[in-house]
């Protein structure tokens, strides 16, 4: 039996720890959320435009989480919707329509805004008969 050298011996199991991690990165990202099949899809609707459009959550969460701080508003001061910062409402069961309110800010005076939507028939379904869409992202893009 041939004698292998001890650096032969570890770059063999270097080697395989890479292969080993490269495929273990591969199974990973096959199986990340990132994928759409994977994907949770949203609902989000534009507080300019009056529509309704879904989303994956992956493209609604920011990229870089560090540099957004996370704030916990009071039930009476709702959040200042600018910057590209959203709100998430959780959407009633059996009900068509959902309220949500939010703060616009001129400069010199800070008005909270209400606004009561009904529910388009598909998510109201999507909702209620096949249980998804349980939060409504509102956003003021």
């Amino acid at each position: 039996m041939p004698q292998i050298s001890i650096a032969l011996q570890r770059q063999l199991t270097a080697e395989s720890a890479k292969r080993y991690s490269t495929a273990e990165s591969i199974k990973s990202v096959e199986a990340s959320p990132s994928d759409p099949a994977n994907e949770i899809l949203e609902v989000v609707y534009n507080i300019r435009t009056h529509t309704f459009r879904t989303c994956y959550r992956s493209a609604l969460l920011t990229k870089e989480p560090d540099n957004v701080p996370l704030v916990e508003m009071a039930a009476n001061v709702p959040p200042l919707l600018v910057d590209g910062r959203m709100q998430v409402v959780q959407i009633p069961k059996w009900k068509t329509k959902v309220g949500f309110l939010w703060r616009k800010s001129d400069g010199k005076f800070t008005k909270v805004r209400e606004r009561v939507v009904r529910l388009p028939s598909w998510v109201w379904i999507s909702r209620n008969l096949h249980g998804k869409f349980n939060e409504l992202w509102v956003e003021n893009v």
